[in-house]
């Protein structure tokens, strides 16, 4: 049985050092979830109580957490200095405080916080300033590069905008303490207009390009209905590694952190710092197993094509009756008054060409209402079979993932592997060329597997 490294926490800094002896920084560091799964009290965790003696701010709290839900006074046990923004923002502006004075009082803050003064700052939850921030920005098209008229014509321009400004704040905010810490709430997520049955974090994608840890916590109960004390975390996103030469001088990168993280607390987090997992030898608790689908969502399927289906058959329903009033009113338009003996021929042939005209005409109407119909009701059909097909895509590339280090085969001959197929990624491949590269990689990490087990220990 391999003995658990000791984790030591070198002072003034947060987290411990890799095997390797390089110090570990998480600069910024975020953590999402349904409600109650303890996404607070692991930022207020990081780093509890106050500075000791000796420190520049001794027995000053070492983390600033800024409460934008009123929601964190039952963690003062913690010692930080928890910050009531909405009361805050009353105080200085009155109740009918707008999103974009929110956003200006939160970006001021990095420049009246002394280095050093905080070790952790936890927003919570930081969608909460973001809306402001668009409207900072909107407001300040020069500042930002941009027109007014550029802005007004263009929302693309205006978020590449908001991101830049975005990115920079949440920096400021990382350079005045070791880490910046945020909490962000799940929204369902929808594709083609329709809810896919899934969940996702809210957020610009700002926040996790600069995320070092994402986290997803969850907290489900066990099959006997118990919930447990502390979360587990899917792990979203790390940039946590250790990188060192190995025994043969090649550049060696080893993982941090597991797929999943089954006690997901910081005491958890440096332990995985400390002593990384073995991404050949995952523990089952370690693994991201996907979810089976539910038959709620099956129905939920069920139901959006069936929606679909008799959305499109009304509109059919409706494109005949139309037909039938406009054939009614051609017809009615057919009829003559009595005419010269020598003026009906040419009569007859115009009111024909007429005829014609308007038949094609209708016919072309017709046909392109009914494409329009079908397009559409197989766009919603497609959504609604994606929840039933989207399982097994994740399920293949995770399997890619986890079999590529395990199956010991060179990535390079992978690689060109893949090439051979015309694909330069997995996802890019055809499902069956995926299944079948799945199936070697398979079966050359059993026998890797079988082979360690082998060696005398």
């Amino acid at each position: 049985m391999t003995k658990k490294a000791e984790v030591v926490v070198p002072p003034g800094r947060l987290w411990p050092n890799t095997p390797s002896g390089q110090e570990m920084q998480i600069e910024v560091f975020g953590a999402t979830g349904e409600f109650a799964t303890g996404k607070t009290i692991l930022g207020l965790s990081i780093a509890p109580g106050v500075h000791p003696e000796g420190h520049k701010f001794a027995g000053k709290p070492r983390t600033l957490y800024l409460d934008f839900e009123k929601s964190g006074a039952t963690y003062a046990g913690t010692g930080c200095r928890r910050v009531d923004v909405p009361a805050e923002l009353a105080k200085q502006h009155g109740p009918n405080y707008t999103a974009k004075q929110a956003a200006m009082w939160f970006n001021s803050l990095p420049s009246q916080i002394e280095l050093g003064q905080y070790d952790v700052t936890v927003v919570d939850p930081i969608n909460d300033v973001e809306s402001g921030q668009v409207d900072l920005v909107r407001s300040d098209p020069k500042a930002h590069g941009y027109t007014t008229s550029q802005f007004n014509n263009s929302v693309p321009l205006l978020m590449a905008a908001m991101k830049a400004h975005w990115k920079r704040l949440l920096m400021a905010y990382s350079n005045v303490c070791q880490c910046f810490f945020f909490t962000t709430h799940l929204r369902d997520q929808f594709k083609g207009g329709r809810p896919s049955g899934k969940r996702e974090p809210r957020g610009k994608e700002t926040l996790a390009e600069l995320a070092s840890l994402y986290l997803w916590l969850e907290r489900a109960a066990d099959k006997d209905g118990k919930t447990p004390d502390k979360p587990s975390a899917i792990v979203l996103k790390q940039r946590l590694a250790d990188t060192q030469l190995n025994e043969t001088g090649e550049l060696e990168i080893v993982n941090l952190m597991p797929p999943r993280i089954p006690v997901a607390t910081v005491a958890e987090i440096r332990r995985y710092i400390a002593q990384p997992p073995d991404y050949n030898r995952l523990k089952a608790t370690e693994r991201v197993i996907e979810k089976p689908i539910t038959e709620i969502e099956i129905q939920q399927a069920k139901l959006a094509t069936a929606e679909a289906q008799a959305e499109a058959a009304n509109a059919q329903s409706g494109l005949i009756e139309r037909q039938k009033e406009l054939t009614a009113i051609r017809q009615a338009a057919q009829v003559q008054r009595p005419q010269s003996p020598d003026k009906t021929a040419e009569v007859n042939g115009d009111a024909a060409d007429k005829r014609k005209t308007a038949a094609k005409q209708e016919k072309a109407e017709a046909k392109q209402e009914a494409d329009a119909m079908q397009k559409k009701l197989d766009t919603i059909e497609a959504n609604g079979k994606e929840l039933m097909k989207g399982n097994q895509v994740e399920d293949r590339v995770r399997q890619f993932k986890e079999l590529l280090p395990a199956s010991g085969i060179d990535p390079e001959k992978v690689k060109a592997a893949m090439a051979a197929k015309g694909a330069g990624r997995f996802t890019e491949m055809t499902a069956q060329d995926q299944t079948g590269l799945l199936v070697v990689l398979r079966k050359k990490a059993d026998e890797r597997k079988q082979k360690e087990n082998e060696i005398p220990f």
